[in-house]
């Protein structure tokens, strides 16, 4: 079959089909992304690659064939079809924004 493989900067080889690779600018933090379905479910989004750059870091994409043995197993599933996954990201998230309110000083532990 065929699909994309992610040489990382950290040394990590990452393999998946189905798969796009995406560099972010949030905030000015480059982060390296790959992510899709393998399973062609709309519903269904794999993270096999994750990671934040740093000036220099170099990375190789490539597209070749692969057999079903050295595909990758992603770091994360999100199931968006399943709404008790959808509730685990939701609050996750929310946990996230409150401890950084509460770091800058916006909110108070109480709030």
């Amino acid at each position: 079959m065929k699909g994309i493989a992610l040489s990382a900067p950290d040394g990590k080889v990452v393999k998946a089909v189905r798969s796009t690779v995406i560099i972010s600018n949030k905030e000015g933090v480059l982060r390296l992304l790959f992510i899709g379905n393998a399973e062609g479910n709309p519903d269904i989004s794999h993270t096999w690659y994750s990671r934040d750059l740093r000036p220099g870091d170099r990375f190789r994409i490539r597209h070749c064939d692969m057999a079903e043995f050295e595909l990758s197993v992603p770091e994360y599933t999100v199931d968006y079809g399943n709404p008790d996954a959808i509730d685990a990201l939701i609050l996750e998230d929310y946990r996230k924004l409150r401890k950084e309110l509460i770091e800058e000083g916006l909110i108070s532990e109480n709030e």
